[in-house]
């Protein structure tokens, strides 16, 4: 949730504006291995070498050979080269990034289809699939993968292919083959139990009908299999091709993503002013202000206090970096007390201050802390929104990965929630902390009640910022 009603800005202390500092992170290119070298056969090393001049024939010395014969077997021998080389590197290039004397381990399928070919992947026909039907798609000829496209699998329930235990990135191909609006057809994607894709509308993604495109995400494998759920909102889902390629490394961090860290904060000295400031004087969407004198930093701790004051009003507190940059991974390690109606809400906001857009990692239902949600606002009221079980009256780190397309939710290192989607922000943004009072409920956050403490606290350990390394 922002610190602010929709649309406005919290007023910093003394209403300065403060000099920020952007930084925008850009993906490193991974390293194409190189080709592979081939020897020149040993008949063709023989051809090349000049005959010994000291060898004589029973006849006597033999006689020099001409300037044209040396120059004949020379062309010779180059040609013999030539073709060795190209016989055994079977007339072309391996691709980029594949070992030439290693079996490609991607494995792809052509839902819906036969074997085809594209570019340098080859994909098998239409298996391990649960449920629907084949049908087809019109796309442009112009495109190395069109026969990928052209033959789909609709209304399928899933798909379960059988992969050694491990990491993996699976991509998932589709389109629009029916629809010529938006809203007709919408359906979930579950990969290894974990919605990965909410509401997720093919022709809106791909902004038109028969229009191909793809989302690949991440995930561990620990039983044996790869499982991809759909569950339709309306019509039936759709696909069109999944490839899934092994990755090295483990699921706490990106995959192919190496984070340096630019900022880390223990608050074992206070706070320090010149990166936080302190959320005051303009009330919230929650209908309470928020007031300064709830931020503090007690025992290496930086702690924000909602109470109810002397007057009867209930007061949230917050704070919010001044450190804004666009992608990155941020962490922060917290635990809240009880208190129906007090949120624990630590969010992305974009640094121009207008809404949305909006990353809340771990925004709470201001219940009894057994709960935590992630939710990333588009423009509309457009939203993506996760929720899981957890007792955050426990210490926990809350962690965002956010890349272009794509954000990623960890709790203690453990990835639970990811959201692909065009329409992730790509400005700007920065860190808010914030504990909120609410004194009326919604259909998601619990109001203040007569079991409400007259303080409630939320305890933040520390803070750390990365960027993405070489950014």
């Amino acid at each position: 949730m922002p610190e602010a009603p929709r649309g406005q800005t919290p007023a910093r202390s003394g209403e300065e504006d403060d000099e920020q500092r952007s930084l925008r992170g850009t993906g490193a290119d991974r390293d194409a291995s190189p080709d592979a070298g081939t020897a020149p056969p040993e008949s063709a090393a023989r051809s090349m070498t000049p005959p010994d001049r000291g060898a004589v024939t029973r006849e006597g010395s033999a006689p020099r050979p001409s300037r044209w014969i040396l120059a004949a077997i020379a062309v010779a021998a180059v040609a013999a080269l030539v073709i060795a080389l190209v016989v055994g590197r079977g007339g072309e290039d391996p691709p980029a990034g594949v070992d030439p004397g290693v079996e490609d381990p991607r494995i792809a399928i052509n839902a819906g289809g036969e074997e085809v070919t594209a570019g340098d992947l080859s994909y098998g026909a239409d298996a391990h699939a649960e449920g629907g039907r084949t049908s087809s798609a019109t796309v442009s000829s112009d495109r190395e993968d069109a026969e990928v496209f052209s033959d789909v699998r609709v209304g399928a329930t899933g798909y379960s292919v059988p992969v050694p235990d491990g990491t993996y990135e699976v991509t998932f191909q589709t389109l629009e083959n029916y629809w010529t609006e938006p809203g007709r057809r919408v359906f979930d994607v579950t990969l290894e139990g974990l919605e990965v894709l909410a509401d997720f509308d093919p022709f809106l993604a791909a902004g038109g009908k028969d229009e191909p495109i793809t989302r690949t995400l991440r995930t561990t494998v620990t039983d044996g299999s790869i499982d991809l759920e759909f569950d339709a909102d309306q019509d039936q889902s759709i696909i069109a091709g999944l490839v899934v390629t092994p990755q090295d490394g483990g699921l706490a961090r990106t995959a192919g993503t190496a984070w340096e860290q630019v900022f880390f904060d223990d608050f074992g000295s206070g706070l320090d002013d010149e990166h936080w400031w302190r959320y005051g004087g303009i009330a919230t969407a929650s209908g309470s202000p928020y007031s300064q004198e709830g931020v503090e930093v007690v025992d290496g701790n930086l702690v924000l206090t909602s109470r109810r004051g002397a007057d009867g009003v209930w007061r949230g507190a917050g704070v919010g970096s001044r450190l804004n940059q666009t992608y990155g991974r941020w962490t922060v390690r917290a635990r809240g007390e009880r208190g129906h109606g007090i949120t624990m809400v630590f969010l992305l906001w974009p640094t121009i201050g207008n809404w949305p857009p909006e990353i809340d990692f771990a925004e709470d239902n201001a219940e009894d802390r057994d709960m935590m949600s992630a939710t990333v606002h588009f423009e509309n009221g457009v939203k993506v929104h996760h929720e899981r079980e957890i007792d955050s009256t426990q210490w926990h780190d809350y962690t965002v990965e956010w890349t272009p397309g794509e954000t990623r939710f960890l709790i203690d290192g453990e990835l639970w929630a990811t959201v692909v989607d065009g329409r992730v922000p790509s400005e700007p943004m920065r860190l808010g902390l914030q504990s909120e009072a609410w004194l009326e409920g919604t259909d998601f956050f619990h109001p203040i009640d007569e079991t409400t403490p007259a303080e409630v606290r939320v305890f933040i350990d520390s803070v750390t910022v990365e960027t993405r390394a070489g950014s």
